[in-house]
């Protein structure tokens, strides 16, 4: 597991999509680790974390915690530039990945099936590819 500091970049998924979004990339850390009360001014943490336990699995451990039991974070989206407060324990640390230089460049004269070759080859190396148009 990648340990979490402050001013890095992350990729991650949730492990509750369906009520906080599935993949968030391009996420840096501004907080780790705040209390409740702070992490409050960042949203409503209360109903969020009534949500994610009243839609958690049977045996999911979020049920047993409350909002003050929960290690907040505190992400900004440098892509959006809006802040997103997460409990680490609504992240899967499974995928969790510290995000490396984003680098853009255009490939002129190419036809829709070089498009394809191109996007499979950079995939198969491990990059994420975001297509721009």
């Amino acid at each position: 597991m990648t340990e979490l500091v402050v001013g890095k970049r992350y990729t991650f998924t949730t492990k509750y999509p369906g009520i906080l979004g599935g993949k968030f990339k391009n996420m840096q850390l501004e907080a780790l680790n705040i209390s409740s009360n702070l992490a409050i001014n960042y949203g409503d943490i209360h109903v969020l974390h009534q949500t994610i336990k009243a839609n958690a699995d049977e045996y999911d451990s979020i049920k047993t915690l409350n909002v003050n039991n929960l290690n907040w974070l505190v992400f900004l989206n440098l892509d959006t530039k809006e802040y997103k407060i997460l409990a680490k324990e609504y992240i899967d640390l499974t995928t969790l990945d510290v995000s490396g230089d984003s680098y853009k460049f255009m490939v002129s004269n190419i036809s829709s099936t070089d498009i394809s070759v191109i996007k499979k080859a950079l995939s198969e190396l491990g990059y994420f590819v975001d297509e721009i148009e």
